[in-house]
């Protein structure tokens, strides 16, 4: 809370991605359909989650970030419990959930309330069950199937956990002896939800939308890329360098109960599972690697624990909490090195040129920048541009002029702003954009 709270109080902090969040949640409560009356990448539940804050909230950066702290919260009591049930150490400690709490907070953009965190709490939840199946405590039916359910659930607020699926699979092969029954029964609930959720999409006419627009993406689609991952690593080099430190000291040991060494194989399987989810993610940003989270703070409290020196260990628990305050803080506030390695700039929604002439009307973005939105209503379905940019710049196509002329029909916009420079093409085949003029050909009023 202390890290986050400097960050939270500061004036103009809000990222792309959180406009986006705030932008579905409000045209959600709105009352329009998702996919269909609103064009855009964030999973089903994800979006119903941001409709409930708009309606509670408003459009409000301030309760993503309460709710997300509370989340986070809940995520690393889960988590220690999880691992002091299993005894994962040979001693009850609290350190692994407050390095899941610290890791959770290394960098401002994870301080809001993304997919990614609302999905990873069920993944934690299956994490229980996947651990007590491991571990030969239980050999419920009902487990493995709960364990199939969070993961589906968790897919439904961010697509790309999908992957845990063959990864607890794996997980299975290698440190159980579990039956062919039980691994169907996994899939059977993994794919439980999502076949309930095709099935409300289907019957409501909008599974072809939903397919185009959440599942379609994710396969390798419209890839939105705000760092670059040489500054990734140097956000995360700290918590990369303890891992391995953690690594490291959980070989030279060696002395593990069965169960120890099997979860030591699993988070570092984990890990790996890890990197091939990188290629899943469409928008690079650090809430987006949150997965590396457990494992990670599995590794590092492994080390923190496996040092004999208790001075030494108390030494380097306090400079790797101070860390964040450096890489972090330092690059959010501007106070250290790495301002000049990691340029957020880009990241940072900032307010633009035709503020006034925009402000609390509904508007239309022709192009990748939603800075416009920041103080304007959004119109049409059209929201992200990576999902209509093929419609608008294909214009010879029936089709596309039909898809275009109904969205303007149920929802027109006051101010077109034209960033892809297209205007005068949709005016000369579409009658209904002929009511738009402009004087520097990029904001179109409508008469």
């Amino acid at each position: 809370m202390i890290i986050r709270l400097p960050v939270m109080l500061a004036d103009g902090t809000l990222t792309y991605p959180e406009l986006d969040y705030l932008l579905v949640g409000e045209k959600f409560s709105e009352g329009n359909r998702l996919y269909d009356e609103i064009w855009t990448r964030l999973g089903p539940l994800s979006a119903v989650f941001y409709g409930v804050i708009d309606l509670i909230a408003g459009r409000s950066q301030l309760a993503l970030q309460i709710i997300s702290l509370l989340i986070i919260f809940f995520q690393s009591f889960i988590f220690n419990k999880i691992l002091l049930i299993n005894k994962a150490f040979d001693e009850n400690t609290y350190v692994p959930g407050l390095i899941y709490a610290l890791l959770m907070s290394w960098f401002f953009d994870q301080y809001s309330l993304s997919p990614s965190i609302l999905g990873l709490t069920f993944i934690l939840l299956a994490l229980n069950n996947v651990l007590s199946h491991l571990e030969f405590k239980a050999k419920r039916d009902e487990m493995i199937l709960n364990i199939g359910i969070h993961v589906g659930v968790a897919s439904l607020f961010y697509l790309p956990y999908i992957i845990f699926l063959p990864f607890i699979i794996l997980a299975f092969v290698f440190f159980s002896g579990t039956i062919l029954r039980r691994y169907l029964l996994l899939v059977y609930g993994f794919f439980l939800p999502l076949g309930l959720t095709a099935a409300y999409f289907m019957v409501t006419g909008r599974l072809n939308d939903f397919v185009l627009h959440y599942v379609y993406p994710t396969l390798g689609v419209g890839d939105t890329s705000y760092f670059n991952w040489t500054a990734l690593l140097i956000i995360f080099s700290v918590p990369v360098l303890f891992f391995f430190l953690g690594l490291f000291s959980v070989v030279q040991r060696g002395r593990f109960t069965v169960f120890q060494a099997n979860l030591s194989q699993f988070m570092l399987l984990w890990a790996g599972f890890g990197i091939v989810y990188i290629f899943l993610v469409r928008v690079v940003v650090p809430a987006n690697l949150i997965i590396f989270v457990p494992p990670v703070s599995y590794y590092i409290s492994q080390y923190f624990l496996n040092i004999r020196k208790k001075w030494l260990a108390e030494i380097v628990f306090i400079i790797f909490i101070i860390s964040p305050v450096f890489f972090n803080l330092g690059t959010f506030f501007g106070f250290f090195f790495t301002r000049d390695l990691v340029d957020s700039g880009n990241y940072i929604v900032k307010e633009t040129n035709f503020n006034e002439q925009i402000n609390n009307k509904k508007i239309l973005v022709l192009g990748p920048d939603m800075a416009p939105y920041l103080n304007a209503r959004p119109a049409t379905p059209f929201l992200e541009w990576s999902l209509s940019q093929k419609v608008f710049n294909e214009l010879n196509y029936y089709d596309n002029l039909s898809i275009i002329g109904r969205g303007f029909s149920n929802d027109m916009p006051q101010v077109i702003i034209d960033q892809e420079k297209i205007m005068p093409e949709l005016v000369s085949k579409i009658p209904a954009f002929r009511e738009y003029r402009s004087s520097d050909g990029i904001l179109y009023s409508r008469n």
